[in-house]
C-alpha cells in the first residue's frame, strides 16, 4: 500500500470511530468523579463483587505480568480469564 493508501486508510477508520463516539467529547465541566460508575454499579446489584479479580496497573509490563499471573493460576487448577486493553 502506498503512502497515499494508508492515510486515507487511517482518515477513514479515524471517521468511523469518531461517529462511533458521537458529538460527546471530554470537557474540563464533565463530572469525572466516581459517583455515576458507583451508582450504576449500585443499579446492577454490584457484578464487580461476585467474582474475584486481579487488576494490574501501571506505565510498562502490564501485559507480561498479567499474562504470568493468569498462566500460574491456570497451572494451579483456577478458572481464569485475561483481557488486555492496550488503549486504555
Amino acid at each position: 500500500m502506498n503512502t497515499s493508501g494508508a492515510l486515507e486508510t487511517y482518515q477513514n477508520l479515524e471517521r468511523e470511530l469518531t461517529a462511533l463516539i458521537g458529538k460527546i467529547k471530554f470537557d474540563a465541566k464533565i463530572n469525572l468523579r466516581l459517583e455515576r460508575i458507583s451508582h450504576l454499579l449500585e443499579l446492577l446489584d454490584h457484578p464487580q463483587n461476585s467474582f474475584t479479580s486481579i487488576h494490574v496497573g501501571g506505565t510498562s509490563g502490564k501485559g507480561s505480568t498479567a499474562t504470568m499471573i493468569s498462566t500460574i493460576l491456570t497451572e494451579a487448577g483456577y478458572k481464569t480469564g485475561l483481557h488486555l486493553s492496550p488503549h486504555l
